[in-house]
């Protein structure tokens, strides 16, 4: 079956042209054609918008260098194969860097079906990462929106809801002052589960907020000493640690590109969580990390707990908890935030555990380069 072609062919022997059609012909396809040999004539046949270009090396009064920089000036991707009866292999190799498709010798014109063939391939290849790139762009800028969206969104909210939360808080505890015990036992009970939920929404708003600006509100990534990461962390959880008698060993730690906040409230985070749901024994949390191939492994791991498997997903979701805030306070968004930074330095993030025999989490991020 013959594949319709709109070729314009660039030289100024007819008999030339006529045998690049034959041989078009030859190799399934049916060329509608043109011939030209002067710069006008070519920039008139090219504003029709042929499929494929066609050109002598040299013309009396024209070259297929400046048909190919024409081409390119308007912005036209047209494959673009140049055909010569004699050419330099230097001047074949900077046709190619330029932007031409291929180039044959006038006496190998059976090469040139496939040469067409070839050239039309690499042409809707282009257009398709043309297209996949665009509908990318469209996607990064949707996803960009979103965010910035949800911050503001999550920051309004905070806001506006910070103000009636504190009004209720206020009075609930002068209620509490005033009349705690002249009451029966009942409201005083009652009137404490209004004072610690309160408590609890303030907590959440601020943890809702702290999780909108990870993707939002970070520095520029800069080269940054995770053992430097670690001392800072640690002195934030100097209190948790006396508290739980914690140990915090750790191997040698590279320096990567990072926001240090970021990564700061990173390893924060982790360490906390080891030391917050330890068992019978004080918390024990190592931190290791070893290069493999472009990125670096961080592992922290712990001697607490364990996690069952089926909620390795579950604990990296916003306000998802295992365990009751009687046991473990907290907001439930600390791994959320994990997550959150990790993904914005351009890595992953998992766990592994085993119930009841200490908990691993792994996180990636690219090395230094």
């Amino acid at each position: 079956m013959s594949h319709p072609l709109k070729v314009l062919i660039l030289e100024d022997v007819e008999a030339d042209a006529l045998l690049m059609v034959y041989e078009m012909k030859n190799a399934g396809f049916l060329p509608d054609w043109i011939r030209v040999d002067t710069e006008n004539s070519y920039l008139t046949a090219l504003a029709s918008g042929p499929d494929l270009i066609l050109s002598d090396y040299n013309l009396p009064q024209f070259d297929a260098f400046l048909a190919l920089q024409l081409m390119q000036e308007q912005r036209l991707d047209i494959p673009f194969i140049v055909i010569s009866g004699a050419i330099t292999e230097d001047a074949a190799v900077e046709f190619m860097k330029r932007g031409a498709s291929d180039y044959l010798l006038k006496d190998r014109l059976a090469r040139l079906g496939q040469a067409v063939i070839r050239a039309l391939e690499q042409r809707e290849l282009r257009e398709e990462k043309r297209r996949t790139d665009a509908t990318l762009f469209k996607k990064s800028e949707d996803l960009a929106r979103s965010n910035a969206d949800l911050a503001q969104f999550a920051y309004v909210a905070n806001h506006d809801l910070q103000e009636p939360l504190r009004m209720v808080t206020s009075y609930v505890q002068l209620l509490e002052m005033r009349y705690k015990g002249k009451l029966d036992p009942d409201a005083d009970e009652f009137i404490g589960y209004i004072v610690e939920g309160t408590k609890r929404m303030k907590q959440l708003l601020a943890a809702l907020l702290d999780c909108s600006r990870v993707g939002t509100g970070g520095h520029h990534l800069q080269t940054v000493e995770c053992e430097r990461v670690l001392e800072n962390a640690l002195q934030n959880l100097r209190m948790v640690l006396d508290e739980t008698k914690g140990t915090v060993t750790h191997d040698p730690l590279p320096a990567i590109m990072a926001d240090e906040t970021q990564m700061v409230q990173l390893f924060q985070n982790l360490i906390g969580n080891g030391l917050k749901f330890h068992g019978p024994q004080p918390p024990l949390i190592h931190i290791s990390a070893k290069q493999e191939g472009t990125n670096w492994i961080f592992s922290f791991q712990d001697n607490g707990i364990g996690i069952d498997p089926q909620y390795f997903e579950k604990i990296f979701v916003i306000f998802q908890r295992l365990h009751g805030r009687d046991k473990y306070p907290g907001t439930g968004i600390g791994l959320t935030i994990a997550k959150k930074i990790v993904e914005r330095h351009g890595g992953q993030i998992w766990v592994e555990s085993v119930k009841e025999s200490g908990t691993a989490f792994y996180f990636t991020v690219p090395c230094n380069t």
